[in-house]
């Protein structure tokens, strides 16, 4: 089948009329392939002639990832802000744009995780306020979250062996210095009825009563 011939027709045809219904604009030499928002560049199609146009460029250019990207698109937004597109995706046009859409994925390395952490990276929102502080607690005594016994073992299992970063290690210490906090116990001592613990994460834990209760 010649693709280019059939995309041909339906451009030469959409120049020679006027559309008095829904339109959507269409780059015939698409932006990726270096087209331009010109006038000689543009033409108005229907939805359907537009969703049939990008079949027909993934056709014509099968290694272009984008072209790909943009079908994949158009297959899954079936409305637009000012009307209904007036076209049907069939399953099987569907399972094609998600297969091609895969493979071009394929890969691929994501990168816009990194460019947000370099982004913020060295941004402090600074210390909070009282205000915010005090609202986080509420809502966790409000909506308390408790691992449980299953859980709990798996993360202790997860965690077991594993390497502490010396980083972590020296600010963990520095921590503990600042407090005053002698070993063996990595805690303040904590008294409930009269009854002193190493802390009240050891006292929350022997009575069965979460740290915020306590």
């Amino acid at each position: 089948m010649d693709y280019q011939k059939i995309y041909n027709q339906i451009i030469a045809r959409a120049r020679t009329r006027k559309l008095n219904h829904y339109i959507e604009r269409h780059h015939i030499l698409p932006k990726c392939m270096g087209g331009s928002n010109d006038t000689d560049n543009l033409v108005e199609l229907t939805a359907r002639e537009h969703y049939i146009v990008h079949k027909l460029l993934v056709e014509i250019h099968p290694s272009n990832k984008k072209l790909r990207y943009a079908l994949w698109g158009m297959s899954n937004q079936l409305t637009s802000s000012n009307n209904n597109r007036n076209y049907n995706v069939t399953s099987r046009e569907y399972e094609r744009a998600r297969i091609l859409f895969s493979e071009s994925m394929k890969g691929r390395k994501i990168t816009w995780g990194d460019k947000i952490s370099i982004a913020k990276k060295g941004k402090s929102t600074g210390k909070q306020s009282r205000e915010t502080v005090d609202k986080r607690k509420e809502t966790v005594k409000k909506n308390p979250y408790n691992h449980t016994e299953k859980a709990k073992k798996a993360i202790s299992k997860a965690n077991k062996g594993r390497a502490k970063d010396p980083e972590w290690r020296k600010k963990i210490s520095n921590t503990i210095k600042k407090k005053g906090i002698k070993p063996p116990y990595r805690g303040i001592p904590y008294t409930y009825n009269n009854i002193t613990y190493r802390s009240k994460q050891e006292a929350s834990r022997i009575l069965k009563i979460p740290v915020y209760k306590l």
